[in-house]
């Protein structure tokens, strides 16, 4: 618990300002009646970015493998910390999206409440089983991971736009189509376990200096 508690205190300095703007985006746009679910996206690739510069320049990752902990836990921990994250980003949206249905019913179903938040959460979970493994093999200032960042950002929404020609953000693409949403769910949670094995081994190998 003491572990968990120490990667939660050197990780959710970094992770407040985009938690918060997740939310303040999430409102605004919303009531502004723009979708809010690709620059939300963007906001969260930012994150994964600018957490891994900061845990490059504070050396957080180096005084955490100093410590008397396996990085097996280490890792364990890490992906705990980003899913407890995703969990409270969606509980807050969808209380917004609650709310927004008590003052605007005609515009926000209850059926939509629950359906456009657990769509963009899976997104968010896909983004993480990307960045993580690539954060924890490359540096952040370092070409290759900029390359790598541009290049997952470039496929990623190429994949939206082509999966959904009509220009929306394809969280209608997926909640209203069961099956599809079923096999996107399945995808995201192989892609998580995935990432977390390929996380592992990269840190198991890992020489701290």
């Amino acid at each position: 618990m003491k572990y968990f508690q120490l990667v939660i205190g050197l990780y959710w300095k970094a992770y407040i300002p985009f938690f918060l703007l997740n939310i303040l985006l999430f409102f605004v746009l919303h009531y502004l009646n723009i979708s809010p679910y690709v620059l939300l996206l963007f906001v969260n690739l930012l994150m994964f970015y600018s957490v891994a510069e900061r845990q490059e320049r504070f050396h957080i990752q180096r005084f955490v493998l100093s410590l008397p902990i396996s990085r097996l836990a280490y890792v364990l921990l890490y992906y705990v910390f980003i899913l407890l994250y995703i969990t409270l980003v969606g509980l807050l949206m969808w209380g917004g999206y609650e709310l927004l249905h008590i003052f605007s019913s005609d515009r926000f179903t209850l059926q939509e409440i629950g359906s456009h938040v657990f769509v963009y959460v899976l997104f968010i979970v896909m983004l993480a089983s990307i960045f993580i493994p690539l954060f924890f093999r490359f540096k952040p200032e370092t070409i290759e991971a900029r390359i790598a960042f541009f290049v997952s950002q470039l496929v990623l929404f190429t994949t939206f736009i082509l999966a959904n020609p009509g220009g929306d953000f394809p969280v209608d693409y997926f909640a209203q189509n069961q099956e599809k949403l079923i096999g996107f769910s399945i995808s995201c949670f192989v892609a998580f376990v995935v990432s977390f094995v390929c996380s592992r081994q990269l840190v198991e190998k890992k020489v701290v200096l």
